[in-house]
């Protein structure tokens, strides 16, 4: 008998990321992207706009990793979260028919798994499915956020999923507007 994972009411968590995280206390390492298998290619579909010096494009097609192929969306983003925070590492890509080598420094991943992934948590807010603030940190006190808040739109985009979300975050990039309810009121913040 082996332990492949631990299911919860979310889903499933897979033995390898259970092993790290006993290694490695939760640190994962973050590229400042997402990518999803789109007819078989491994495809960049959002960017994080608060990630420091991000190469990536949403577009982007990842060929290979520290020169090896990528096999699939899933190991792609395994490798990359199992690195340390702080290490630099050239991933292949091909954009608008080029393939390029981009260096990218890893920062230390915020989200994901589950908790809230929406590119928000780098700035210190997270939330839970309903997109409603559980959590700020000092350094997003400053924004005039609330726990209880609720997150309705973004630039004008109506979301309801942290996927929607940090796809609008990704499309909107730093200086987005976001409107929030709180208590049957609702108002306007701009993000940094």
């Amino acid at each position: 008998c082996s332990l492949l994972g631990v299911i919860t009411e979310r889903g499933l968590i897979e033995k390898v990321y259970l092993e790290h995280f006993l290694e490695e206390g939760g640190n994962y390492a973050d590229a400042g992207m997402r990518v999803e298998t789109q007819n078989g290619k491994i495809m960049v579909t959002s960017v994080d706009p608060y990630f420091t010096g991000n190469p990536f494009k949403t577009g982007d097609r990842i060929i290979g990793y520290k020169h090896k192929k990528a096999r699939s969306a899933e190991a792609f983003m395994q490798t990359t979260l199992f690195h340390k925070p702080g290490a630099s590492v050239n991933i292949n890509v091909e954009r608008g028919g080029v393939v390029r080598e981009l260096t990218v420094t890893l920062q230390p991943r915020f989200g994901g798994g589950l908790i809230s992934d929406t590119y928000l948590e780098r700035l210190g807010i997270r939330m839970d499915t309903k997109l409603q603030l559980t959590h700020i940190e000092n350094r997003a006190q400053k924004l005039g956020l609330r726990t209880g808040d609720r997150v309705l739109r973004l630039n004008g985009t109506a979301v309801s999923s942290h996927q929607e979300l940090r796809h609008a975050v990704s499309n909107a990039g730093q200086g987005a507007s976001m409107l929030i309810e709180r208590d049957g009121f609702q108002f306007f913040i701009a993000l940094p």
